[in-house]
């Protein structure tokens, strides 16, 4: 059956892009689960030293994520292509399956590259940037994005709408903050009683 308007249509391309998504990932980590058996004991607790530097804590909110630079052709093998960050200094290295994946959704969406102007954030660092204490950038669960071209409120709105997302805050220097942790939004724009960034 044809979709009747066009939002329709919207809503079904996005539900079946989502489960084409979560049906990718289950069939990888099948796929990693069947070598790890396959592989000796030695290598299973003892990844090669350029991948240790990736492996992420099992509870992944409750444990700070390590900084890693961005780059890395490990660090960003669940990277959607033309999804990549606005300099060297913006560290996506840490960013976990499930935020990739919305970044794809979102870059799918629009055609266009998305630009990622923040990723993980230190303690010492989201302090320095007005970020809330306990903030999804220090877990490495966030990232604040603009593509070219589009409005931040239509990219806000956008991102809203998918089922797979967490908190989404518009900011006054055209970034937009998308996550995985709760939903949630907010909007600020830096005045004296602010909001502080997530």
């Amino acid at each position: 059956m044809l979709p009747k308007t066009e939002e329709e249509a919207k809503k079904r391309f996005v539900d079946a892009l989502t489960g084409f998504l979560r049906l990718s990932a289950m069939i990888a980590a099948a796929g990693i689960l069947i070598q790890s058996n396959k592989a000796p004991a030695s290598r299973i607790h003892s990844p090669a030293p350029r991948e240790a530097a990736y492996i992420m804590p099992q509870k992944a909110f409750k444990t700070r994520a390590p900084i890693v630079k961005a780059g890395f052709v490990s660090s960003l093998r669940y990277s959607p292509a033309k999804v990549y960050p606005a300099h060297s200094g913006v560290q996506t290295g840490c960013f976990r399956r499930p935020l990739w994946q919305l970044l794809g959704v979102i870059q799918h969406h629009y055609r266009q590259p998305v630009v990622i102007t923040s990723g993980y954030r230190g303690v010492a660092h989201n302090a320095r940037a007005g970020g809330v204490r306990g903030s999804t950038h220090t877990y490495c669960a966030a990232a604040d994005i603009k593509i070219n071209g589009v409005n931040k409120y239509s990219l806000a709105n956008f991102v809203r709408a998918l089922p797979q997302r967490g908190g989404v805050g518009i900011y006054c220097h055209n970034a937009v903050h998308v996550d995985t942790g709760t939903p949630r939004d907010w909007n600020w724009c830096g005045t004296k009683t602010r909001k502080k960034r997530r």
